[in-house]
């Protein structure tokens, strides 16, 4: 037998045919295998024969070599001598490294009960070759490089014990370290830059608590990852690397939260966030992706779920996450979450993509303290403008308030806090900083229907919630139960709230004014409904016919009309109810308002029903000294007693009836 195979084996360095690798297998043993390696002219064809036939293994039908082999040779001296003396050509290396790691990997996983042949193996290749390591990790061949970090996860993969040696034993801080994740192959085979990501994730999954926090001091050790093209990398190396970063990491209760932050800085949260727009490859089954076109869509559908799910993890949840809460709301003047903060208001695609968004807001609902600094810091411009990008960016806004809680966390407190800063605290969770006089105004005064609409939309959502703390202030009830305090001293701190709040309201006059010149349109249109609009689409500014509905803002009562005058009584009801002091300061004769839309046999028919419904809620609310019209307002207030036993609001027409005397 020994001279049919000396006859028909291959030269050093080829590989066998299939005829021939057939017999071998059929006949290669441990022993046989160990035999080879004692000499110097068969050492090199045994590695390949037995590298062959391990590539195969475990299975039932062949001859298990590699536990034949070690069962003989605990110690693979054999193997591991043929790495002494003079240097051998890296084609030889690598063979000596790929049967090295064919054994390891089998001691790691179903040769477990062998594993004392990995360690040591590990142990040898520490203790005495590290320097061909490094020449070899470091290699100007790319495969040599690869199949060197492939040895060295495997080394790693031997448990916690080896783990924690190699770690200890290899130079992290090698300047050439990085530059191995730059070795990429552009048509997605194995790679470089994949085995370095291997060799780093490699530490996560056999490493300890105790390696795990050491390799998170190497910021840059798994961070250049991110930061080297982490979009570009296949789906199934991303999911696998965000998988155990947050079993690992984010949710290992040993690894404190002083730890996360150093270690998922601003740097690295900005990489892991640009997976949002990842372009890489896809090696993975997508099938089960619905609503996307190609598998490529698909592919970016499932990793824009992953991040975000993965940073939601982080940013987002005070027991795991990287987040600390600040009970004073950041009016203590110790400013925390500086990493999050910077992080957030680097996401400049919060306004346009949902998933952002939704981070962005999850984060600020966990996280009430940064709402003044991110809205100070953000590059959003909320100045009110006839643009899409100025709608985008207050649908954001309103987003991140309808989040929060619509009791303030600031009356949590489990101290005394004085009303100065409780007011300052409640502010910063009900009213949004950048939400002032000068941007209502500004909004109210531009001649576009969709903005006007906007600015009152958000008017009435900030007193809808400022109402609602409010009336907890009021609440007799709660106080009465209280430590800290007083209902007198609670409804007295309601007061103030709403003189705080009335400061960066619009004037009633400029509300006032809004109405009065769609009233005046409408009159207009009315009077001459033939002639032609003297503000035609042709004559406005560029810049207002961008957003639809700006042509026909000097038009008819259409439907963005009606929606917009209803949205103004609705903020005149709010008003009365949250800052009454305002109503009752302004001498506007608000019977005025019901011209158009109430004549003296009542109710128009043309008036929509809601417009109906609105008006009659003003005349219900505000004080009826307010109306120097007495004889209308008893009018709308039977008309309100009718409306209250109808089914609904298509009913109006049918119920207002006119009242006596009118």
């Amino acid at each position: 037998m020994g001279k049919k195979r000396k006859s028909s084996g291959p030269a050093v360095g080829s590989g066998l045919d299939r005829k021939e690798s057939g017999t071998m297998e059929g006949e290669f043993t441990g022993t046989q295998f160990k035999s080879m390696l004692r000499s110097p002219d068969t050492a090199l064809r045994g590695l390949e024969q037995f590298l062959n036939l391990a590539r195969k293994l475990p299975s039932p039908s062949l001859y298990d070599v590699v536990e034949g082999y070690i069962k003989i040779s605990v110690e693979c001296v054999e193997i591991l001598t043929l790495l002494d003396g003079e240097k051998r050509p890296e084609s030889e290396i690598m063979v000596i490294f790929q049967t090295l790691e064919a054994i390891l990997l089998r001691t790691a996983s179903d040769l477990s009960h062998l594993n004392v042949a990995g360690v040591n193996i590990v142990k040898k290749m520490i203790n005495t070759h590290m320097k061909l390591i490094y020449a070899s990790v470091y290699s100007e061949t790319h495969r040599m490089s690869r199949i060197c970090l492939n040895l060295l996860s495997a080394m790693v993969t031997q448990g916690p014990d080896c783990a924690r040696d190699v770690f200890s034993h290899f130079d992290f801080n090698n300047k050439f370290l990085p530059t191995l994740l730059k070795k990429r192959d552009k048509q997605g085979r194995p790679d470089v830059r994949m085995a370095y990501i291997q060799f780093a994730i490699s530490f996560l999954i056999s490493g300890d608590n105790t390696t795990i926090v050491q390799m998170l001091e190497l910021n840059d050790f798994i961070g250049n990852i991110f930061s080297t093209g982490i979009k570009e990398d296949r789906i199934s190396t991303i999911s696998l690397l965000l998988s155990l970063l947050k079993t690992k990491i984010v949710l290992n209760k040993t690894i404190t939260k002083t730890q996360k932050v150093r270690f998922f800085n601003f740097t690295m949260l900005n990489n892991i966030a640009s997976l949002y727009r990842w372009a890489g490859i896809v090696d993975v089954n997508t099938e089960d992706i619905k609503e996307t076109k190609g598998s490529k869509e698909a592919g970016r559908a499932m990793i824009r779920e992953l991040v975000h799910n993965f940073l939601m993890d982080l940013c987002c949840s005070l027991k795991h996450g990287i987040n600390f809460y600040d009970p004073s709301l950041g009016t203590a003047g110790r400013p925390g979450n500086l990493v999050l903060l910077r992080f957030l208001v680097a996401l400049k695609s919060a306004s346009e993509d949902e998933l952002v968004a939704d981070l962005v807001v999850n984060t600020l609902k966990v996280c009430p303290d940064l709402l003044s600094r991110y809205f100070k810091e953000t590059q959003y411009s909320f100045v009110p403008r006839v643009k899409t990008s100025w709608l985008d960016n207050i649908k954001l806004l309103k987003k991140i308030y309808a989040s929060q809680p619509e009791i303030s966390p600031a009356f949590r407190t489990s101290e005394f806090v004085p009303f100065p800063r409780l007011l300052s605290m409640l502010l910063i969770t009900t009213v949004a900083p950048v939400c002032n006089k000068t941007l209502f105004t500004q909004g109210l005064n531009l001649p576009n229907k969709i903005v006007k609409q906007t600015i009152l939309s958000l008017i009435s959502s900030t007193l809808r919630r400022v109402e609602i703390n409010i009336n907890h202030c009021l609440n007799e009830e709660i106080w009465q139960k209280s430590d800290i305090y007083t209902p007198a001293a609670m409804s007295e701190f309601a007061q103030k709230y709403r003189e705080a709040v009335s400061k960066l309201l619009p004037d009633m006059n400029t509300v006032i004014a809004t109405w009065q010149a769609l009233t005046k349109a409408d009159d207009a249109e009315y009077e001459a409904p033939n002639k032609d609009n003297p503000a035609k689409e042709q004559d406005l500014p560029s810049e207002v016919l961008q957003l639809p509905g700006t042509e026909e803002q000097y038009g008819s009562d259409d439907v963005q009309t009606t929606l917009l005058k209803a949205s103004l009584l609705q903020v005149l009801c709010l008003y009365q109810r949250v800052v009454p002091h305002l109503v009752v300061q302004n001498s506007f004769d608000f019977s005025k308002l019901l011209k158009g839309i109430v004549n003296e046999k009542g109710m128009r028919e043309e008036v929509p029903p809601v417009l109906q419904y609105e008006i009659l809620q003003v005349a219900l609310v505000l004080p009826a000294n307010k109306f120097s019209w007495f004889k209308v307002q008893v009018c709308l207030v039977s008309s309100i007693v009718l409306f209250v036993y109808t089914e609904g609001i298509s009913a109006f027409t049918t119920t207002l009836l006119p009242c006596p005397g009118v």
